[in-house]
Parts: structure tokens; C-alpha cells; sequence
């Protein structure tokens, strides 16, 4: 089937629970626990919208910033995306919010010159030119306001150009 959009597939740090690997999809929220790499083609396939699903999802329980860290691409966010996770943990910490938050690093998302580059979910919220002293502001405007940080704000996903412009 075509679909209405693109994947992209971006690896991260987190660790699986349990046996096999994990797959977390956003937008959709949806966490695929304990896959081997014998799956890998039938979940290409879900994704999609073609075949069988015969895994079983689960909600994705957490907020998430993913930080890109990618380094072989371009050395801007493997050089400040360590120092924005550093921070994203200490201010979750002090805030109480780290139980359900997570933070990870990530692969290429695109767009280096904004380095540092975080995205949000559940959101959809892509943050640019993101600097560790911006992390509170940035906690603040996605877990408590839940409004972006309108001076780093590049967009969100899901959204029509034209809805981003009203939205930002």
C-alpha cells in the first residue's frame, strides 16, 4: 500500500526489557517488545500497511526526548547532543519526572545546521539549535504547558504546513 507518509527509522540507546529487541513507532505510541532479526522483514512489511500483524503492541508508557548524538554525519550533534542528554536528566531528576520520561540518544534526524536537534512524544514536537541551558525551559514547555518552545521550535510531525504556521 502507499502510504499518506514516510518511515523513518532512527536507532537509539534505549535498552530492551527481556528477551529480543524493541521497536517503539511514532506517532502511533506503540512499543513492540522481544523481536529477533528474523522479524525484521515481516515488520517492514506492517509498516507498510501490507501482510500480517502477528505482533502484539503495547502502548509506549513515557514521555520521550529523543537527542540526536549522530557523529559519522556531521560532528555538530555528536558533539553537543551528550551534553543536551546530560542535562534533560538532571532537570527531569530535580523535577520529579524521571520515572516516566525517558531520554535517548539518536541516529541521524536530520537537518545538522540546527544542531542540537531533540524531538519530543507523544507530542511530535522537533526542537532546533537546542542547548543545555534551554533544557528547562523546554521541560517546562512539553510536560507542564504542554505548548512548544516557541523560540526552538522547528515543526511538528502529523501537522500540515499551514497548521504549524497557526500553531506556531
Amino acid at each position: 500500500a502507499d502510504l499518506p507518509y514516510s518511515i523513518r527509522i532512527t536507532a537509539s540507546d534505549p535498552h530492551s526489557r527481556g528477551k529480543g529487541k524493541e521497536i517503539v513507532m511514532f506517532p502511533d505510541g506503540k512499543c513492540y517488545r522481544g523481536l529477533m532479526m528474523k522479524d525484521i522483514p515481516d515488520v517492514i512489511e506492517l509498516l507498510r500497511g501490507k501482510g500480517q500483524n502477528q505482533f502484539k503492541p503495547e502502548p509506549y508508557p513515557k514521555n520521550l526526548f529523543l537527542v540526536c548524538a549522530h557523529n559519522t554525519r556531521d560532528p555538530r550533534c555528536g558533539g553537543c547532543g551528550p551534553a543536551i542528554q546530560i542535562a534533560f536528566h538532571a532537570e527531569l531528576a530535580k523535577l520529579g519526572l524521571k520515572e516516566n520520561t525517558d531520554v535517548w540518544r539518536s541516529s541521524h534526524l536530520s537537518g545538522h545546521r540546527f544542531a542540537g536537534i531533540v524531538v519530543c512524544y507523544p507530542s511530535g514536537n522537533w526542537y532546533g539549535r537546542v542547548k543545555p541551558k534551554d533544557i528547562s525551559t523546554l521541560v517546562k514547555a512539553e510536560l507542564v504547558d504542554h505548548k512548544p518552545h516557541k523560540l526552538l521550535w522547528r515543526g511538528r510531525m502529523g501537522l500540515s504546513v499551514e497548521e504549524q504556521n497557526r500553531l506556531g
